[in-house]
């Protein structure tokens, strides 16, 4: 009986049995990955070697994108099961490897659907789209904080369209989706991340009347903020790294976490637009990085902010010693906690 290779012990093992999807290229960099390991692990015979590289390979807490072939099919499984333990009335999480309690904000752990493919390979149209079928869904954290998400407007409007009782929504770092992408009515809509969409350059003025979390850090697009004003309701919002004017905040009567690092148009004048503004409810002020000197500091003591609590004013080059009189002067009317 002829003696059988490494290459036909190893395609034998039923771990080796995977779905390339056509992609003819990627299969051949996972053979070079098997082949290396099998050439710097000598003390362990073909068949051990092979299992453990393609244990690696697959095992859920390695990051989604690195050469995981059956992804799309465990997506479609847990979509299966998910709509059956839904019929029965049951709770659903799917809690990705650096999932977030949070979206936006907005704490999670109240909603009852919550899916997480954070940083995932099969974030696309398709994945969306998928994903749209399960009832309800209340809040999806599709974001790409390390590889750029190939989420276009295609895959949120099917989202958006079908998901009837979402209420949170993550696309951290989709640089494809733009306005058009997001317009269509959604009541239920109460948080959304679209940090560093790029692609983003406003958001539709009447799609979500129920908003009270958002973030658009990073959004270099958006010149225009005025939109700002159509949302009532918001309670937090994250506009770090952009070019947003303070006075665009003025209608937001009900904002408690507010947060401009970062923003090269906060500086001391930008701080006295805020006069006569009703902000009697914000508890967080993150003025980190911004330009703003000891005067801005003063005229921000001379403003009624009963309930703020946090302070944040770090990396403020411009700042010395005397605004402490002015802080003093802050904390006496507001509950400084942290500055």
């Amino acid at each position: 009986m002829p003696k059988r290779t490494r290459s036909e012990s190893s395609k034998e093992h039923p771990n080796y049995k995977l779905k390339c999807n056509g992609d003819e290229t990627i299969y051949q960099v996972f053979l070079a990955v098997v082949q290396l390991g099998l050439l710097f692990m000598p003390s362990i015979n073909a068949l051990s070697r092979t299992r453990r590289i393609l244990s690696a390979l697959m095992h859920p807490s390695v990051l989604p994108r690195t050469l995981c072939f059956e992804r799309r099919e465990l997506s479609k499984e847990f979509i299966r099961r998910a709509n059956t333990y839904l019929a029965q009335g049951r709770r659903v999480r799917r809690v990705g490897h650096s999932s977030r309690p949070q979206i936006a904000g907005l704490d999670l752990r109240a909603l009852g659907c919550v899916v997480s493919l954070r940083d995932h390979a099969i974030i696309s149209d398709e994945a969306l789209a998928s994903l749209s079928s399960m009832h309800p869904l209340h809040a999806l954290d599709a974001a790409s904080p390390n590889t750029r998400s190939r989420v276009t407007n295609e895959g949120v409007k099917a989202l958006l369209l079908k998901s009837k009782g979402l209420v949170a929504l993550d696309l951290y770092n989709s640089p494809n989706v733009t306005k058009e992408g997001l317009e269509g009515p959604r009541e239920s809509l109460r948080a959304i991340d679209l940090s560093l969409c790029t692609g983003i350059t406003g958001l539709p003025a009447t799609s979500w009347p129920q908003l009270t979390h958002l973030s658009l850090m990073y959004c270099i697009g958006i010149d225009d903020w005025t939109f700002l004003s159509n949302f009532k309701c918001l309670q937090y919002l994250n506009a770090g790294f952009t070019s947003i004017e303070i006075h665009c905040v003025s209608a937001l009567n009900m904002l408690q976490v507010l947060h401009l690092n970062s923003c090269h148009r906060v500086d001391d004048e930008a701080l006295s637009s805020l006069e006569g503004v009703a902000i009697q409810q914000l508890h967080t002020l993150n003025l980190n990085n911004t330009c703003i000197t000891d005067m801005g500091v003063a005229s921000l003591a001379a403003l009624q902010l009963p309930s703020l609590s946090t302070l944040l004013l770090a990396d403020c080059a411009r700042l010395s010693d005397a605004c402490l009189n002015s802080l003093k002067q802050l904390s006496q009317t507001s509950p400084l906690e942290t500055l």
